[in-house]
């Protein structure tokens, strides 16, 4: 009895003391995109100008409002739901993940076609500046790579592996300060006095790494001991879509009212 007790003691202290490396290692992820991301403003702002700059922050607040009404909540709700599941019930939580990345990527393809309908009309029928086009495509792409992402967000938030997730959140703002500023440097070199050519390069080094972002978190899943295979097990996932969006929506609704207020 006392070897039973002393083996589960042990494999208990093994599991506080890797949850606290990977809560540390996300703080300091998170602490590190702040920075980032702040590198990232004052950087555009000064690559870019007044006037440049002046349309380069509505498009950012813009990306990050409508990646969260794009989720729905959705990331949130299926974290839950495997985290509760995944020692106790590991066939329900891969049937959660398999479930919220398809009901992730069916509201994105939804949106991309409305979107793509709605800039081709725009651009048809009302004299829209070619920039404000250019951006609206590059918006597009990069809520694709953000609603794919949080897919895989929630399925290795859910499966408590943080120093993987600190990894992979921490990729976004290092692939799009690196990418903003070649982009921007070379659109200045190729395009000199163009600003409208300098925003575009900008925004695109948003979506590149939005994208670059996803692609990453698909080699890091390796490592919190998830396949891919069950994640995108598509055909077996039926339902579950009431109870991920019912579960999900109120945690979208305060996330964009604490952003707004």
């Amino acid at each position: 009895m006392a070897d039973v007790e002393q083996t589960t003691s042990r494999a208990d202290n093994a599991k506080a003391a890797k949850f606290l490396a990977g809560s540390s290692a996300l703080l300091i992820a998170s602490l590190t995109s702040g920075v980032l991301s702040f590198a990232w403003t004052v950087l555009m702002s000064r690559l870019l100008g007044p006037k440049g700059y002046g349309l380069a922050g509505p498009f950012m607040t813009a990306f990050w409002m409508l990646a969260m009404v794009l989720s729905l909540g959705i990331p949130q709700a299926m974290a839950t739901f495997i985290s509760d599941r995944h020692y106790e019930n590991p066939a329900h939580a891969k049937l959660v993940m398999a479930q919220g990345t398809r009901l992730m990527f069916v509201i994105g393809a939804i949106f991309v076609i409305a979107a793509a309908a709605g800039v081709n009309a725009a651009s048809a029928f009302l004299k829209i500046k070619p920039v404000f086009i250019s951006l609206s495509w590059l918006m597009i792409a990069a809520l694709i790579g953000r609603q794919l992402y949080f897919g895989m967000f929630a399925v290795i938030s859910g499966v408590q592996r943080l120093g993987v997730l600190a990894i992979c959140n921490s990729s976004y703002p290092v692939t799009m300060l690196i990418c903003s500023v070649i982009f921007v440097i070379a659109a200045q070199h190729y395009f000199p006095g163009d600003v409208d050519k300098y925003l575009i390069a900008g925004a695109g080094g948003v979506a590149a790494a939005s994208i670059m972002q996803y692609f990453i978190s698909l080699i890091a899943v390796k490592f919190a001991k998830v396949s891919l295979s069950e994640i995108y097990a598509w055909r077996g996932a039926g339902g579950g879509a009431r109870k991920l969006l019912f579960f999900g929506l109120p945690a979208a609704i305060a996330s964009i009212a604490a952003s707004l207020f």
